[in-house]
């Protein structure tokens, strides 16, 4: 999937020296035709949850959001994000627990009644395989932070879609998110790539993105047979999908975590809880009342340092073309984890019962967008030896 002209971790810009430049389509409305092409990238499930289309019918109106990377005359990537507005007046006091679905909902809303944003979300990192891990991740986040700094936006947020949760789709999420490694940073390479560059992680939003479909429709989007009623483990989903064979139907309720990358001038922020456990997003997009829940307890958890060639973690370039102004900014390993709580121990993740020739492997570089590309071997729906790459929604 995706053009294969040069090997994983090639530095952009190796073919004579021709720089990955990033435009917004703002000022290159006749890229976004092109871009199109990368959609090719995603499990084909991924692409029929409806409430997309309230953004991307309408792109041309968040175009100073929407970015592409050219790198000669070749799109090798594209970021999208979207304009939307919090505050106690509102009933948003909080991001929403639908999250990817519910702040689009909120956008749409927003542009219907003429409301001025005060924060952005972004909602996509797509990255062609051959350029992930050379840093081009970074460098699209900081755009997108940048255009939000541009209309005064006090934040960007992510509703963040772990690069690794599709290997453990029986793992609960906060106890996935809250895992770390010995240098106390998220354990998940995306997670940890969203620290690194100032952001925290806020809460676990559980429906995040919601697709329903016949069982001939999710048929033809996993390769399943779908026989049999109950949950089904499908290829790219972070839960498995449900599946009722005597109503004809399936649905994938997908969890995400909440991600917020402040932007207010420093003395602007409140300051920080040095213990913040991490929680469930209670805020429903569907109404202004806040149902109170306690907090999800997540313990802190060590888990082993993924491999060097696995972190997608750097210097992030300032060498952006097109008027888009990206500030040089180190994510090194200076920036420190926010603390997720000390709370019980959690149980580890179940044995999925994987048989001989369905295990899923994960190579150097497994996963999503700039971060990893994630080989499924001899799963279900996947040929044998087929690697299948997954791209990035933030």
């Amino acid at each position: 999937m995706g053009t294969q002209g040069m090997p994983p971790g090639t530095p952009a810009g190796r073919d004579d020296d021709a720089p990955v430049e990033i435009h917004s389509l703002a000022r290159r409305p006749e890229l976004q035709e092109r871009c199109w092409d990368l959609t090719k990238l995603w499990p084909p499930f991924m692409l029929h949850d409806p409430v997309g289309d309230l953004y991307f019918a309408r792109l041309e109106d968040h175009a100073a959001h929407a970015f592409v990377a050219l790198h000669e005359d070749r799109i090798v990537a594209r970021a999208f994000s979207v304009p939307f507005a919090m505050g106690e007046e509102l009933g948003r006091t909080e991001l929403p627990v639908a999250g990817w679905d519910g702040v689009i909902s909120w956008a749409w809303l927003d542009h219907l009644a003429g409301r001025a944003p005060t924060h952005v979300s972004a909602l996509e990192i797509t990255v062609v395989p051959d350029l992930r891990g050379t840093g081009l991740a970074q460098r699209l986040l900081a755009a997108m932070k940048d255009a939000a700094r541009a209309i005064g936006a006090g934040g960007l947020v992510a509703p963040v879609r772990p690069s690794r949760k599709h290997f453990e789709p029986h793992t609960p999420m906060a106890e996935y998110a809250a895992r770390t490694g010995d240098d106390g940073l998220p354990w998940d390479s995306w997670l940890r790539l969203h620290v690194r560059a100032g952001g925290r992680i806020e809460a676990v939003c559980p429906r995040s993105m919601t697709v329903a479909g016949s069982l001939a429709e999710w048929r033809s989007w996993s390769g399943l047979p779908l026989r049999e009623s109950g949950r089904v483990e499908v290829a790219g989903a972070l839960v498995p999908v449900h599946v009722d064979v005597d109503q004809d139907h399936a649905v994938y309720v997908e969890p995400n975590v909440w991600v917020v990358h402040d932007l207010r001038p420093p003395g602007g922020a409140a300051r920080r809880q040095r213990r913040r456990p991490l929680r469930r997003s209670t805020r429903s997009s569907r109404s202004g009342v806040a149902r109170r829940r306690r907090p999800v307890a997540c313990g802190r958890r060590s888990r082993p340092e993924p491999p060097a060639g696995d972190d997608p973690a750097g210097e992030v370039e300032d060498q952006v073309a097109g008027g888009v102004v990206v500030a040089a900014a180190s994510v090194g390993r200076g920036v420190q984890a926010q603390e997720l709580g000390d709370a019980q121990q959690l149980r580890r993740p179940r044995d999925l019962g994987v048989q001989d020739g369905e295990r899923l492997v994960a190579p150097d570089q497994a996963g999503r967008g700039d971060l990893d590309v994630a080989p499924l071997e001899a799963q279900p729906g996947v040929p044998g030896g087929q690697h299948v790459s997954y791209p990035v929604r933030l």
